[in-house]
């Protein structure tokens, strides 16, 4: 005979331990903003994070397909006691008040598996929700990075340009009004992406 309680602590260290792996993939969406500023490790997280994502789905796939036979396997397994004969050949009903007991146990056991196995999918949903949330919030950090990244380059550049522009103007090589007029056209894109990087990061 099975006993109930005994499904019911499988069941239950199952579930435990599932949740103990869920609670083992980390929160890495709170990224130091000084440290953060590596588009590639950014982007390391994030394939990381869909690696975890992907575990989840599948373990989450295969949970509830088990919770969906449940029943099934509920209604099949109830009807399933063979019938006891005595050496004549005739039905031997002194067992007949065992089989509701039986049937009691098996049930209880059915149910402590099928309650254990929908708490496993709604740990596995719980999951799934909050490392959709943090891959897409880790795709806008990396995003974000990168344009920051771009800005960069771009005010580096007009750094170079303007010494150069200096160094000419410096040399005679460049009347002033045009030293004056490029120099007011590169202060205004400076200004430009100066607004943006600030629009971005208020």
């Amino acid at each position: 005979n099975v006993s109930p309680s005994i499904c019911s602590a499988n069941e239950t260290l199952s579930t435990l331990k599932f949740a103990q792996r869920a609670k083992l993939i980390q929160n890495n969406a709170k990224v130091n903003e000084d440290a953060s500023g590596d588009v590639t490790a950014l982007q390391r997280q994030i394939q990381q994070l869909k690696g975890q994502l992907s575990f989840l789905m599948k373990h989450h796939s295969i949970s509830r397909s088990l919770s969906h036979c449940e029943p099934r396997f509920q209604q099949s397994s109830l009807g399933d006691f063979p019938e006891e004969y005595d050496s004549s050949g005739e039905i031997n009903m002194h067992n007949d008040h065992n089989i509701p007991s039986v049937q009691k146990r098996k049930t209880k056991c059915l149910e402590a598996t099928f309650v254990g196995a929908l708490r496993r999918e709604k740990l596995a949903e719980t999951a799934v929700r909050r490392l959709e949330a943090e891959i897409e919030q880790m795709s806008r950090l990396a995003q974000q990075r990168e344009e920051d990244a771009q800005r960069s380059k771009m005010l580096l550049r007009f750094r170079e340009e303007k010494i150069k522009r200096l160094e000419l103007f410096s040399d005679g090589l460049v009347p002033a009004d045009k030293y004056l007029m490029e120099e007011n056209n590169a202060l205004t894109e400076e200004i430009q992406l100066l607004r943006a990087r600030i629009d971005r990061n208020p």
